[in-house]
Parts: C-alpha cells; structure tokens; sequence
C-alpha cells in the first residue's frame, strides 16, 4: 500500500469512527476466532445449528447443517456452514457458504434510516456478517486485498457490528506494520 493510499485508507477508518468496541451485540451472535487468527468470525447463535458451532461441535453442525431440507433458502445455515467449515479448516467448503451466504444478501444495499424498517436493518446486518466472515476467509487464504473489501463493504451496509470493526482495524494494523517492516529494510 503506498502512502497516498495509506493515508486515505486511514482517513476512511477515522471518518468511520473505528474505535474498538469490545462488546457484541444482543445473544444472537456469537464470535468465534478463525483458525490460527485474532480476526472473527460471527455464527448466529439462535438458528441453524449455531449453538453447536458456538459449543464447538462445528462437525456435529456441518452434518445436520448438510442433511437439513431448508438449507437452499436459508441464509443463517449458509452462514453457520462458512464458520463452521472454517474452523473445521475445510477452506473449500466454506469458500463455498461463505459466497453463498453473501450471494443471499447481496441485493441489500445500506440502509438510509436504521429506525425505519427492521426487515431491512436485518438483513443489511446479514449482509455485513456474511462478508465480514468471507474477509476472514481470505486473509486466512493469504488474500488480504479482497479481505479489505470485504470488510469495507461490510461497514458501509451497516456499521454497528464490533466484529466487523476489530478485524478491520486489525487488517489496517496490519498492514501498517508491514509497511513499516518493508521501509525499515530499505
């Protein structure tokens, strides 16, 4: 990243307001931190199997994740499936859930008033999980430039996930310090 783009990069955090908030939201999410990572990722606890994901039972959620009749449709077991294949290291797999899970939720666009319309709110709050846990995917895989979109889009269809948050400002620290790394040995 060369210093121009650093320094707008760096604005964009700022202007987004990227504190660290250390809480998460309500009982229905959960993180878990991704394989040999600090990044998480966040299952939805009250549906599709994500007690057992949250209990580390991610195998015993795949299969009754895999053998359920309503997984087509359904964004909380696409969802579930990324986290679960992640931590289970099946990078294939949850390459796969996790493109689908966003595909599910990619008609979302930000919502303009929080307050208005839950349904929305909701689902732009899918949206950002979905690609939140898809950015965990590629820094894991060595990508980090798609894992930065993945992140910044997540921010702008709704900014009010913690999770989202940290592993941005951990992919910026990041890559700050490996900048650093590479100036120092120059």
């Amino acid at each position: 990243m060369n210093t121009t783009n650093h320094k707008q990069h760096m604005t964009r955090l700022r202007r987004n307001g990227l504190a660290l908030i250390l809480s998460l939201l309500a009982s229905q999410f959960a993180a878990a931190s991704a394989p040999e990572t600090n990044y998480k990722m966040i299952a939805l606890v009250d549906q599709a199997q994500g007690k057992l994901i949250v209990a580390g039972e991610y195998r015993k959620a795949i299969d009754k994740l895999a053998a359920s009749e309503s997984r087509s449709t359904s964004f909380s077991a696409y969802n579930n499936l990324c986290v679960a294949y992640m931590k289970e290291k099946k990078l294939e797999q949850a390459e796969m859930a996790c493109n689908k899970a966003v595909a599910l939720r990619s008609s979302v666009n930000k919502i303009l008033n929080p307050y208005l319309d839950t349904h929305t709110r909701n689902k732009a709050r899918d949206k950002a999980i979905a690609l939140s846990n898809r950015g965990v995917l590629h820094v894991i895989k060595g990508d980090k430039q798609l894992a930065l979109q993945d992140f910044e889009e997540s921010m702008q269809s709704y900014d009010r996930l913690s999770d989202v948050r940290e592993n941005l400002a951990l992919l910026t620290v990041e890559a700050v310090a490996s900048t650093a790394t590479v100036l120092k040995t120059r």
